[in-house]
């Protein structure tokens, strides 16, 4: 019997399957079966499995992730994904969303100074700035559903420990253990939504799925107008991690992506999830046997710690922060610390917004969704590096704008331009990343960027308060010049990868 398995096994060192068929019938096995009347049957059921399992091997029909996932389509799957990824995105928003509305607040409560002030932003910043390349290698080496699972957990606990600090020392520490937390999430939208795009779909997709990032935005002023000015920052911060723990229940119907299947051995497994993915778009597989792509490094360490990931961050969350900061006083040329003396609303001369604010703010928030649809447009049409340049040197020319007084409606309308012109540039470079580097390190690729851009993020809160308070001016044309410097750093970029496969 032994030698009836190997004769048919994959290990026989034989040319052709009919060769195989016919050593077959001519063994000891099959003589002893002569007398079986399904003999004819068995022998034809043996060369039908010889043919299956070496088509592959005799065709040249191979095929990879890619080529599957591009077979596949977008279909219902990548639909499911889309919502599940965004809902997660949606969630990360919300939090860093807290960081330009909390200010105000506490200024107030605890009698903060300006750089006290800035220093809630700080934190939680330099947390995502040192977790992102640590779960980012954790995806890469434990896999792309568990770094997500480990991170959403993480952001989770210390989110709701932050609603019940006892004091300003104590909400630095935990919002420095959110940000660790806080800066995983980009994995699950960046790394693992990627890996199941086509290549025609993938750049447009990325792009759109900003759309809940927007929307995590103005829910978060929503939520505010509704939790914050009638119970308080701390139940406003508890609310504000609930989405957290919905997309923690989701998280068991999320299959592991199968590009890191693959890069870790785990074919078959990677081969299960293609055919869910298959199913569910009604599509079929490429003909022949799943194998892992040989993948040649384009990018370098070095291309992860450029200037338009640092001015990219500074930009965009400069922008958020300056918006709560320019709305609160009205007008680009006021006197910001005579303005917060006069107004007198507490001992310290803060004032708090008040539901106006809000309002005003919740418009700079849906300045996002334009920009983010006129990148979703250009990004396959003209590229990733020149939509990225694009963008930020219209966020520096309206920083320059800003520098004449401009005030009330005025204000809003030209912060709402700034806002959707920098976010389209800075979400862009979140496309261009994944797409440079190869599955084995894109996670800790993804992770050490976003933690480059973090530095950025470390800084911006002292310009956009701290700089702010001695002279609007000078603050808006730091943001101009840095706008219009990233704007060339990225024509320098190396790469383009539109209509790239990973």
């Amino acid at each position: 019997m032994a030698q009836f398995f190997y004769l048919i096994s994959d290990n026989h060192p034989l040319l052709g399957i009919e060769q195989n068929a016919a050593q077959v019938r001519g063994s000891k096995v099959a003589r002893l079966m002569n007398s079986s009347p399904d003999r004819d049957g068995m022998f034809e059921g043996v060369r039908e499995i010889r043919l299956k399992s070496r088509a592959s091997v005799i065709t040249g029909k191979f095929y990879t992730v890619e080529d599957a996932i591009d077979a596949c389509g977008f279909g219902l799957f990548q639909i499911e994904l889309s919502l599940i990824t965004g809902f997660a995105w949606m969630s990360n928003s919300m939090e860093i969303m807290v960081v330009s509305i909390i200010g105000p607040e506490l200024v107030c409560e605890w009698l903060l100074s300006p750089t006290s002030e800035a220093l809630l932003s700080t934190v939680i910043f330099l947390g995502m700035g040192v977790g992102a390349p640590i779960i980012g290698s954790i995806g890469d080496r434990h896999g792309r559903k568990f770094s997500i699972i480990y991170s959403t957990v993480w952001a989770l606990f210390y989110g709701l420990l932050t609603s019940i600090a006892p004091n300003y020392a104590w909400l630095l520490t935990l919002r420095c253990f959110l940000g660790f937390g806080i800066g995983g999430v980009p994995q699950c939208r960046v790394t693992y939504y990627a890996e199941f795009l086509p290549t025609k779909r993938r750049g447009k997709c990325l792009v759109m799925i900003e759309l809940a990032w927007a929307l995590g935005a103005m829910m978060e002023v929503i939520l505010a107008m509704v939790i914050l000015i009638p119970f308080g920052w701390r139940w406003w911060l508890v609310s504000s991690a609930v989405p957290l723990a919905a997309f923690l229940a989701i998280c068991m119907w999320l299959p592991e992506s199968p590009c890191y299947d693959v890069a870790a051995g785990n074919a078959e497994r990677a081969r299960q999830t293609l055919e869910r993915v298959a199913k569910a778009n009604s599509a079929e597989l490429p003909p022949g046997r799943l194998e892992a792509k040989h993948q040649i490094e384009q990018g370098t360490c070095k291309d992860l710690f450029v200037a338009e990931r640092f001015g990219g961050a500074f930009s965009y969350y400069g922008v958020i922060l300056m918006s709560t900061q320019l709305i609160s006083l009205g007008s680009t040329c006021t006197d910001a610390t005579k303005s917060r003396f006069e107004a007198n609303q507490c001992v310290a001369g803060c004032r708090r917004l008040d539901t106006d604010d809000y309002y005003r703010l919740l418009w700079t928030s849906i300045a996002e969704l334009p920009g983010l649809l006129v990148a979703a447009w250009l990004i396959d049409l003209v590229g990733r590096r020149v939509t990225m340049s694009l963008g930020y040197l219209c966020f520096g020319i309206m920083c320059f704008v800003h520098i004449a007084c401009i005030h009330g409606n005025s204000l809003v309308a030209t912060l709402f331009i700034a806002r959707s012109v920098v976010s389209a540039a800075f979400q862009v470079i979140y496309v261009y990343t994944p797409e440079v580097y190869p599955t084995k390190i894109r996670g800790l690729a993804i992770g050490i960027g976003c933690g480059c851009s973090r530095l950025g993020a470390l800084l911006t809160p002292f310009v956009a308060t701290n700089l702010i308070e001695w002279s609007i001016p000078t603050s808006l044309m730091v943001y101009g010049i840095m706008g219009t410097l990233t704007a060339f750093a990225c024509t320098l970029l190396p790469i383009e990868t539109m209509g790239k496969k990973f």
